[in-house]
């Protein structure tokens, strides 16, 4: 998507926040993205500090602002295996960069 993204004049940057209990799992996860993961640790709890769970998305606009919180089971399918999940994300990441 990323690449997608960029082919069309969007700019975009995407990390992951790998579970405080899910350590164990982070270098399987190194091999499947280009994108930085981050370790949440029990000093920052990063995802109960934005009430997200497992696999949330949360989109910043250029400034850093949170734009949209996009929950795994919300309103908006966010699945990106499927192509509505994909093209709603991918809508949601443009509509931020503008």
């Amino acid at each position: 998507m990323k690449l997608e993204l960029e082919a069309s004049g969007t700019s975009a940057n995407f990390v992951m926040v790998n579970k405080i209990d899910a350590e164990s799992s982070i270098d399987a996860l190194i091999g499947q993205t280009t994108s930085p993961i981050l370790q949440d640790v029990a000093a920052v709890e990063a995802w109960k500090a934005m009430g997200g769970t497992k696999d949330d998305l949360y989109i910043y606009d250029a400034a850093g602002l949170l734009v949209a919180r996009l929950p795994v089971n919300g309103l908006v399918e966010t699945n990106l295996s499927t192509p509505e999940g994909y093209t709603a994300v991918k809508d949601h990441i443009v509509a931020a960069s503008q």
